[in-house]
């Protein structure tokens, strides 16, 4: 399973500019591995992607390749005069400067900034104006994001029974039990919109939010902040750890994660990476 980043022209908005050059459904960059907290982090106009050394990254736009011959930064011009920045990527597969390269030719692969941290950043320019790049590409995934950034450790027993302490009895666990302080943040694992919200004597307060590629998480013991029928987008908070319900109370503070594809129960560590 990866994730891959998908670009379309955006034909649906007025813009005195000419449309964008790429066709619709183009493979920008593909991961090989799930990503790390936030994935995809758009505060400004660029967007910024928080995955692993060594993926790989793809071109978005059919032009030219301009690079100084060191660094981990270059960009495509192409003959509309859209410029397409990429930082954090190292150039490979004979690609240097002045070269022609097409869109969905690969590029180069993602460098780690400290030796650990990977963050890909593409941002998007027209006559040295810079746009929003959410405005010309949408971004499609198939995986999701951590339910909660800060934790001390999980606990996932998909796969075998564990002795429950309150049922005293062998029971199999469906999720994931992140280990978290009081108070801490929860977030949308993927954009979506919360289909339930509901206390439950054995689960405690319990969260379902729908997400757009038809992926169903559910969280419990979570404080809640938003309500059905909310839209939420990737990352977004949707409350904080709280009061676990009877039924994992021997797990302390904790935030009970279980994610659905197609209706079926998946592993979800094989969707998410710490």
């Amino acid at each position: 399973v990866g994730l891959p980043l998908i670009i379309k022209g955006n034909r649906d908005k007025e813009v005195t500019l000419p449309p964008p050059t790429p066709e619709p459904q183009r493979t920008v960059w593909a991961s090989t591995f799930p990503l790390q907290k936030g994935m995809l982090i758009s505060d400004t106009d660029a967007i910024t992607v928080h995955t692993a050394k060594g993926e790989k990254v793809y071109a978005a736009l059919d032009g030219k390749i301009y690079w100084d011959g060191q660094s981990a930064t270059f960009y495509i011009q192409d003959a509309f005069g859209y410029k397409a920045v990429y930082q954090n990527v190292n150039l490979q597969y004979g690609i240097i400067n002045g070269v022609t390269v097409e869109a969905d030719e690969p590029l180069g692969e993602v460098v780690a900034t400290d030796g650990k941290t990977a963050l890909f950043t593409l941002s998007l320019y027209h006559d040295q104006q810079q746009l929003c790049v959410t405005d010309y590409f949408s971004f499609t995934t198939n995986m999701v994001a951590l339910p909660i950034y800060h934790y001390t450790d999980y606990f996932c027993k998909n796969d075998e029974f564990y002795y429950n302490e309150t049922f005293r009895g062998w029971y199999m666990l469906s999720g994931v039990i992140f280990y978290a302080d009081d108070g801490s943040d929860v977030v949308a694992c993927l954009g979506g919109t919360v289909t339930n919200v509901y206390s439950d004597y054995l689960d405690g307060t319990v969260i379902t939010i729908r997400c757009d590629n038809g992926y169903e998480a559910k969280y419990q013991g979570v404080s809640p902040c938003v309500e059905i029928g909310q839209t939420v987008a990737l990352g977004q908070t949707i409350g904080t750890v709280g009061t676990s319900g009877y039924r994992y109370q021997q797990f302390g503070s904790h935030v009970y994660f279980e994610l659905q594809v197609d209706n079926k129960s998946v592993y979800e560590m094989d969707y998410i990476l710490d």
